[in-house]
């Protein structure tokens, strides 16, 4: 499925169909799925050229796809510069470490987090 929802999105491209906070975090969910970094980090520029940026879910889709593609660096870059903290976009980036075996990073973000939002408890998701 996610490949067929990034054929889409490059047809819809092609035919000149624009692309919006709605459309952006499904194409990158898809990117997620089946690991296309680099169709993701194409995405992510077409993102900023349109200046849906600064979209708190399209910022959460860009971090949660680059963690599940395996580029914590991108993702603690995109997480850095939202223009503001959320639970959705530190859950991404807590979500993303653990899958990736960074456990220490998660016990670190998630004090981050709980500090920075001032929430007194975080959720914490099951992965399967």
């Amino acid at each position: 499925m996610g490949l067929e929802l990034l054929s889409v999105s490059d047809t819809c491209k092609l035919k000149g169909v624009v692309s919006n906070q709605y459309t952006f975090p499904s194409v990158l969910t898809a990117c997620a799925v089946v690991s296309a970094h680099s169709f993701g980090a194409q995405v992510h520029g077409h993102i900023v050229q349109t200046g849906f940026e600064a979209n708190m879910f399209v910022e959460s889709a860009l971090v949660d796809m680059y963690a599940k593609c395996e580029d914590l660096n991108s993702a603690r870059r995109a997480l850095e510069t939202m223009g503001g903290d959320n639970v959705v976009s530190w859950n991404s980036r807590v979500v993303g470490c653990v899958r990736q075996g960074f456990e220490r990073k998660h016990c670190y973000y998630s004090r981050k987090c709980t500090r920075e939002i001032r929430v007194l408890m975080i959720s914490h998701t099951l992965l399967f």
